[in-house]
C-alpha cells in the first residue's frame, strides 16, 4: 500500500504541475496576463462516426505551413502546452512534422485520439517525438462502445492502447459518461488496472453537435452520478483520476488544486 501511495503522490505532482500549466489553479499567487494553454481542433475529418460527436463537419483544413505559422504565434504568445484534437488528429498526413515543430518550440503536446489508428509504427513515432499525454477514448466494453463508435472499433481501440503502452507512452483512458454504458464503469477502471494504466479521465456527455439530441435521453441523473463518485473513490488509491463532471457532485477529495476541476475538449 505504501508502494501505491507513493506512486500516487508522484502522479498527483505531475498532474498537478500540468494542470496548472492548463491555467486551472487560479489563485491569487497564479494570476496571469495572457494565456498559456491552447485547445486546438486540428482537423474535423474522423474515421469514425460516433452518435455523441461534439466535432463540428468543416470544410479544409490548415496547411502544414499554415499550422507553423499558428505555433509560430503560440509560441511568440508564451503558450507552452497544446492539446490536439479533431476530429482524428492522426488522420492528417502531416501530423509528425507538425508534433515535431511543436517539440522543436518547446511546447508540450497532448493528443486526443479514438485509438483506432495506432499501430505499432505509429505508437514508435510518437514515443520518438516525446509526446506528453495520449488520451485515449474508450466509452465501455465491447457491446457499448461500438454501440456508440461503430462496429470493429473496440479491438482496435484495445489494440492503440496496448501498442502506446508497448512504448511506455503515457496514455489516459478517457470515458464519457452516457446512461447507456455506465454500467460498464466499474469494468473500464479494472480494465486500466489490469493494463497498467494509472490515469483515467472521465468526462461529461457535452450537448453539442450530435450530442445535443441524445443529451436529455444519455445524461445521468443525480442519483446515477452519486453512484458514479462512489465508485471513482473505489478506484482513488490505484487509479488517479480526472474528473470532468458536474461540479456540485465532487468530493473534495476527486477536485483538484484550489476547487478547479480539470478542462478540456
Amino acid at each position: 500500500m505504501n508502494a501505491i501511495k507513493t506512486r500516487q503522490d508522484s502522479d498527483k505532482t505531475v498532474i498537478y504541475n500540468k494542470l496548472k500549466k492548463e491555467v486551472l489553479f487560479l489563485g491569487d499567487d497564479t494570476s496571469l496576463e495572457k494565456p498559456v494553454f491552447a485547445i486546438w481542433e486540428i482537423t474535423s475529418k474522423c474515421n469514425l462516426n460516433c452518435v455523441h460527436c461534439s466535432s463540428s463537419d468543416l470544410e479544409g483544413e490548415m496547411t502544414k505551413e499554415e499550422c507553423f505559422k499558428v505555433i509560430d504565434k503560440l509560441d511568440d504568445s508564451g503558450i507552452f502546452w497544446v492539446q490536439l484534437s479533431g476530429g482524428e488528429p492522426l488522420l492528417r498526413n502531416d501530423i509528425f512534422e507538425i508534433l515535431s515543430y511543436l517539440r522543436k518550440k518547446g511546447i508540450d503536446t497532448e493528443i486526443y485520439t479514438n485509438g483506432t489508428l495506432i499501430t505499432k509504427e505509429i505508437a514508435k513515432k510518437l514515443k520518438i517525438l516525446d509526446v506528453d499525454n495520449i488520451n485515449i477514448s474508450l466509452d465501455g466494453l465491447k457491446q457499448s462502445h461500438e454501440r456508440i463508435r461503430g462496429r470493429e472499433t473496440y479491438e482496435k481501440t484495445v489494440e492503440g492502447i496496448k501498442n502506446c503502452l508497448d512504448e511506455n507512452l503515457d496514455v489516459v483512458l478517457t470515458i464519457t459518461l452516457m446512461k447507456s454504458c455506465i454500467g460498464d464503469l466499474e469494468k473500464l477502471l479494472e480494465f486500466a488496472i489490469q493494463k497498467g494504466m494509472d490515469k483515467v479521465k472521465i468526462i461529461d456527455l457535452m450537448p453539442v453537435g450530435k450530442g445535443d439530441a441524445l443529451y436529455k435521453k444519455e445524461m445521468l441523473n443525480k442519483n446515477e452520478m452519486k453512484n458514479v463518485v462512489k465508485i471513482l473513490k473505489k478506484y482513488s488509491d490505484r487509479l488517479l483520476i480526472i474528473p470532468e463532471v458536474p461540479y456540485p457532485l465532487l468530493p473534495t477529495s476527486l477536485i483538484m488544486g484550489t476547487g478547479r476541476i480539470s478542462g478540456s475538449c
